[in-house]
């Protein structure tokens, strides 16, 4: 282990500024979170990488097209996040894009503790930026996104792009809402926002009421 100490400074209850010594254990897995029983849990997160993600946004909002949005994001290597964008005017296009550093990995996902000492188990790099999931300018003319399921999901991509996600009900309920009617007026997106159908109690509701009966 690599040992840093961390300086926290404090305020007594007599107001005087004390300090607080903390060391932290960084292992070639990341920084150590917990010990018990002499085993040791390390946090290995594309957030603790370096990112020049100032100038990522920088770029973004002087972007004049779907394509210098999707460019502007090359330098952003943080953890991964799904941008919806548009770009102005009656003949704007919309386009959907996962931007973000995603490992690879082998034999697991991510989801749960692997085993640091197996060496089979480490990273091999990321998913390349090109290769992450995107959509621009649709067919449909819209996109949408209710932190569901990354677009590769949907799309049959099987490669893990996360766990702590949502399920895809909302997001099935805006796009049904959108293929409704076209064009959309302001009181169409405030009905849309007003919206309280569950779009997953078409299917459970009739089954509860069936074994209830």
């Amino acid at each position: 282990f690599e040992t840093v100490q961390e300086e926290i400074a404090y305020k007594s209850p007599e107001n005087v500024t004390r300090y607080y010594f903390h060391e932290v254990y960084i292992s070639g897995h990341g920084p150590v979170i917990d010990e018990k029983y002499g085993e040791y849990l390390a946090l290995k997160w594309t957030g603790l990488t370096p990112s020049d993600d100032v100038t990522s946004f920088l770029k973004a909002m002087m972007a004049e097209s779907l394509e210098d949005f999707y460019e502007a994001f090359r330098s952003y290597h943080s953890p991964p996040q799904n941008f919806c964008c548009a770009e102005s005017g009656p003949d704007g296009r919309v386009g959907q894009i996962i931007v973000g550093d995603i490992p690879i990995r082998s034999g697991y996902d991510g989801t749960h503790p692997a085993d640091g000492t197996d060496s089979s188990l480490r990273w091999t790099g990321f998913i390349p930026y090109d290769d992450l999931p995107h959509r621009i300018d649709p067919m449909e003319g819209f996109v949408a996104h209710a932190n569901n399921l990354p677009l590769g999901v949907l799309n049959g991509d099987e490669r893990p792009f996360g766990g702590s996600l949502g399920s895809n009900q909302r997001v099935n309920r805006i796009i049904e809402l959108l293929a409704e009617r076209r064009p959309l007026d302001p009181g169409d997106m405030r009905a849309m926002q007003m919206d309280d159908l569950d779009s997953t109690a078409r299917f459970l509701v009739p089954a509860l009421m069936q074994a209830w009966g």
